[in-house]
């Protein structure tokens, strides 16, 4: 066997690929058709389904505070659609107001009265209506600003408004904003002393312009020895709210204008 020789020519075998060509052009043409909207819908749609799900056991998980939650909402409903008579409260409110407030408050304010000099026969009246009191200074019938000058009403307001700050317990800082004007002259000195009586059992703030009105304030202060900060607010050139710790320039004397 060795030294045999063969003959047989061997023959080169070519395979077709045409076949693996339609089977890859098959593919590609799969590939051409895959719908990337198409499966961006479907991924959007199995999410929705997803937190859906997920929607669904938080809910089940907290069922008994939904039902409790339900269960007000339809009692407040419930109890919207009825009327509520506010009547006897509102008698019981007026009653309790005459016995408790109007009396005390009656005698604090003719205190204040005669104090400002304002006796002018003030009364006061009382109203009320779905479960408030309301109150009302009249005079012979007619309220105040019907009857009385505009210098005498705001005595009359003051006479109100301390006696609204002396009700209750509670001892809070009272703002005045030009208690006097021109028309109070006949009453500047009264009221200047009544808000320095006041000052020295609460923190009294007044802003004015009126400087004969001011410099009582600082006298009856210093005569009285209650602490007394007078703070000036001017414009400087086109700045407004400038603040100063002193009296304006035309209240200063002779040797602070120097």
């Amino acid at each position: 066997m060795k030294g045999k020789k063969w003959n047989d020519e061997i023959i080169a075998k070519q395979i077709s690929v045409k076949a693996f060509a339609a089977i890859e052009k098959s593919i590609q043409d799969k590939i051409s058709n895959f719908n990337e909207a198409e499966i961006s819908r479907k991924i959007k749609l199995t999410e929705k389904e997803i937190q859906e799900l997920k929607d669904r056991k938080k809910t089940c998980d907290s069922s008994s505070e939904n039902t409790e939650f339900i269960k007000q909402r339809k009692w407040a409903a419930k109890a919207n659609t009825k009327r509520f008579n506010t009547r006897k409260i509102t008698q019981q409110q007026k009653d309790l107001f005459s016995k408790f407030v109007t009396d005390e408050y009656v005698r604090i304010f003719n205190e204040e009265c005669d104090k400002l000099d304002a006796k002018f026969g003030i009364n006061i009246s009382q109203r009320a209506a779905k479960g408030n009191t309301l109150k009302q200074l009249v005079l012979a019938g007619w309220t105040p600003r019907e009857i009385l000058s505009e210098g005498e009403q705001r005595a009359i307001s003051l006479a109100d408004f301390l006696t609204e700050a002396q009700m209750g317990n509670k001892n809070k800082g009272i703002i005045f904003d030009d208690p006097v004007n021109s028309l109070d002259h006949i009453r500047r000195q009264t009221i200047a002393e009544r808000l320095v009586e006041e000052s020295k059992v609460r923190q009294v703030i007044v802003f004015t312009h009126d400087i004969t009105f001011l410099l009582a304030l600082q006298t009856l202060a210093e005569e009285e020895t209650v602490e007394c900060l007078v703070t000036t607010i001017r414009k400087i050139g086109k700045t407004p709210g400038v603040i100063n710790n002193s009296l304006p320039w035309i209240a200063s004397n002779v040797k602070e204008k120097s």
